[in-house]
């Protein structure tokens, strides 16, 4: 296994895949996690953007050359953004009435809610930028351990699976390993 890919199995975005592949490492997907890519811009429920179009002139912090961004700002013309490194809190959106960010609709949306703060999203899917998120590993270590590869594939699946019929156990081995999360 090269220097680049130090794991065994991971979790990313198939841009990910192409820079590892890029870096001369032969990789291959093993499964796919989420259907619809959960990255997206946030901003207040009172916002008067509505669209992607309406972005441009505002200032984004956003994470400089993900492709995701590039795709958007790109196709929709996006010439007038001033970018500022995103922080990956949601610390400068509860304090900034103007803050607009990257985010998870998974995520951000809730801390700020949680927090009081109203916010809406644009999803990247509705942009046309919906990659799938997906497990991958080294061919290399798929083909010298398909058995292992097959059961981290089903074990992924089940854990996924038991954890929406119950979550009370995983959520205590979380709340265990991060006090720092809210159980909710």
């Amino acid at each position: 296994m090269s220097p680049v890919f130090r794991v065994n199995h991971v979790l990313g975005t198939y841009y990910e895949l192409e820079a590892i592949a890029n870096a001369n490492e032969p990789i291959i997907a093993i499964g796919a996690t989420m259907q619809h890519d959960p990255q997206s811009i946030m901003l207040r429920a009172n916002s008067t953007i509505h669209t992607w179009a309406d972005l441009d002139g505002h200032t984004l912090a956003v994470k400089p050359s993900s492709p995701w961004w590039e795709f958007i700002r790109n196709i929709f013309h996006l010439d007038h953004i001033d970018e500022i490194p995103a922080t990956f809190s949601v610390a400068n959106f509860l304090q900034d009435l103007k803050c607009i960010q990257q985010a998870f609709v998974t995520s951000e949306p809730y801390f700020a809610q949680s927090a009081g703060v109203a916010a809406r999203m644009l999803l990247n899917c509705n942009a046309g930028y919906d990659p799938y998120r997906v497990l991958y590993t080294s061919e290399s270590f798929a083909y010298d351990h398909p058995d292992i590869v097959a059961k981290f594939t089903r074990a992924s699946t089940r854990g996924w699976r038991d954890y929406m019929n119950d979550s009370t156990a995983a959520n205590a081995m979380i709340e265990k390993l991060n006090p720092a999360l809210s159980p909710d």
